[in-house]
């Protein structure tokens, strides 16, 4: 999977919110406490591998770097050429904190083995014989057992659990601690009594803890790809991204449309508000979209990213906007742990969401019509000009974006299957 950080300012956002000393100073350090860069080779340097060492680290668990045989040599500077006449730079090392650019990313892959370096690889399978660290395989966690003197505030002592076993409780000697991703974490924090007293009462779940956003304000972005046939025949395995701004994408037009989403955010609040019955604050998600907006248009982070994939004879160009406005939530549906959640990531709640994806479609066909890119590769095939014309409308591209989009989250997820 693609090793790349976030721009400089979206880490430092996290302490101006009010989380003092999270920043992109203080966390570059665990950033490179956590890696061992693998040097790239004379041929991987060849073939596009670039990097600035002071951005990385190499003692630590994780290996990233690039596979052994990567893309034929010819394709990086016919890249560079076409997106530095659509005036995106070359960025010869996106994990120092500034994103915007073509880059050839490094992977989570152990170079030598060829191998994606995974979880389990370079947390675990080196640790598994530590006497203080025990995993159980085929379990699945069901709530939080709570402390059940009578103090008023509620202490976690253990975790319910099923597995080859059955049903059983493991008591936990310090802390439990809870990490199980944006979509099974709510679950778990309701069924345990953590959450909205409304939906926990649906379910006659004793509230531990009153905290109503819990499961609100869900953040997924949509993925959609292009595909050409190619002119030439590419072997293998291609890191190439492309990060454009707002400014990259809109040009002379950034200021209005600047203008437009700045006008609308109250709207936005107010919508994922009422979405929330209530449960999220209009002025807190204001804030939030003002952030984000801001993040956008005035400091000009990644507006998308857009993964270029020569391979055999053909061409094809994975992409997704980056900040979408839209949010969701996450639920549960009953008081059975196995059962999976009501999941609503609410794409396109705003207009300016599906706006975004037809825009940056007309940037991808923009960049494979532009030379040298256009002379290495023939027919689209899709979306294809039959289905959207060279001169489509908007309703054109984004009843296409409809029909076609994915789950970004999902398609992350089966990418890592394959690997």
């Amino acid at each position: 999977m693609s090793y790349t950080r976030a721009q400089k300012v979206q880490i430092d956002a996290w302490e101006q919110v009010g989380n003092e000393g999270w920043n992109w100073d203080n966390l570059f350090t665990y950033y490179k406490k956590s890696e061992e860069f693998q040097v790239p080779t004379s041929e991987q340097v060849a073939r596009g591998a670039d990097y600035y060492i002071a951005y990385h680290g190499e003692h630590g668990p994780l290996k990233v770097g690039w596979p052994q045989a990567m893309t034929n040599s010819s394709v990086l500077p016919q890249l560079d050429e076409t997106f530095q006449q659509l005036g995106l730079p070359y960025n010869r090392d996106c994990n120092g904190g500034s994103m915007v650019g073509l880059t050839v990313h490094p992977n989570t892959v152990d170079s030598e083995a060829n191998l994606r370096h995974d979880a389990a690889r370079a947390y675990y399978w080196p640790y598994q014989h530590r006497p203080n660290l025990k995993i159980l395989s085929n379990t699945s966690a069901n709530k939080i057992i709570w402390e059940s003197d009578s103090r008023s505030e509620a202490v976690a002592v253990g975790v319910e659990v099923t597995g080859v076993n059955g049903v059983e409780t493991i008591y936990a000697s310090k802390e439990v601690i809870l990490s199980a991703g944006s979509l099974r974490s709510p679950m778990l924090l309701e069924l345990s009594g953590i959450g909205n007293p409304g939906i926990l009462r649906q379910f006659d779940i004793p509230v531990q803890v009153n905290i109503s956003t819990v499961g609100e304000n869900l953040q997924d972005q949509t993925n959609n790809g292009f595909s050409y046939e190619g002119n030439e025949f590419w072997l293998g395995s291609p890191t190439f991204s492309a990060l454009p701004s707002a400014d990259d994408i809109f040009g002379e037009n950034t200021p209005t449309i600047a203008s437009d989403v700045n006008s609308s955010l109250a709207e936005y609040a107010t919508r994922v508000s009422e979405y929330s019955n209530g449960a999220v604050e209009e002025a807190n998600v204001l804030a939030a979209f003002q952030l984000q907006h801001d993040q956008i248009f005035k400091s000009q982070v990644p507006y998308a990213e857009i993964v270029l994939l020569p391979i055999g004879n053909s061409f094809s160009s994975e992409y997704w906007p980056l900040l979408p406005f839209s949010r969701g939530s996450v639920h549960i549906n009953s008081t059975d742990g196995s059962q999976p959640p009501s999941i609503n990531p609410n794409y396109f709640m705003f207009g300016q969401d599906l706006k975004a994806h037809a825009d940056v479609a007309r940037y991808i066909r923009k960049a494979f019509s532009t030379p040298p890119l256009r002379t290495i590769v023939g027919e689209e095939l899709a979306p294809g000009r039959k289905h959207v014309p060279e001169n489509a409308s908007d309703s054109i591209w984004e009843g296409w974006v409809k029909s076609k989009c994915l789950s970004c989250l999902f398609y992350k997820l089966e990418l890592e299957n394959i690997d």
